[in-house]
């Protein structure tokens, strides 16, 4: 039974999609963290089960596009995520980007992070999956439907 149980998750690992093309270059980060406002930046790897789940379930909340995805194994998530002093993935980090009288970007890390798969889901949904207008309500039924 164990065996089976491997081998079924070891499938369901490998039939989520490869997330490399979700990875934020440097030029693509620069221009997106000198913007004015509140950053989510996600520190990730294609080598983290936990990692290629937490992508694909962004999506499929529609909030991925909404967030910084930064590859560890690359120069730059390392270089961020260690002097950042966060000790592992998947974990969100938030950066406040501001703009000063001379119009240059001034960018500041909040002291805290978020670890863990679902802390991250949780904490991108609650932040970043605010919805324009209110929904009607639904019963319980009709939402389980």
């Amino acid at each position: 039974m164990l065996k089976r149980l491997i081998i079924l998750f070891t499938i369901l690992l490998l039939a989520i999609p490869a997330s490399a093309s979700n990875y934020t270059t440097r030029d693509e980060f620069i221009q997106r963290i000198t913007k004015p406002g509140t950053h989510y930046i996600l520190f990730s790897g294609d080598w983290c089960p936990s990692c290629k789940i937490l992508q694909y379930r962004l999506k499929n909340a529609g909030i991925l596009d909404k967030v910084i995805i930064l590859d560890v194994s690359k120069k730059l998530g390392f270089g961020l995520i260690s002097n950042l002093k966060i000790p592992g993935i998947p974990s969100v980090a938030i950066a406040y980007t501001t703009i000063d009288a001379a119009g240059e970007p001034t960018v500041k890390f909040a002291n805290d992070w978020h670890f863990g798969g679902d802390h991250c889901l949780f904490f991108l949904m609650a932040n970043l999956n605010q919805r324009k207008s209110r929904s009607k309500t639904k019963s319980l039924r009709v939402l389980l439907q």
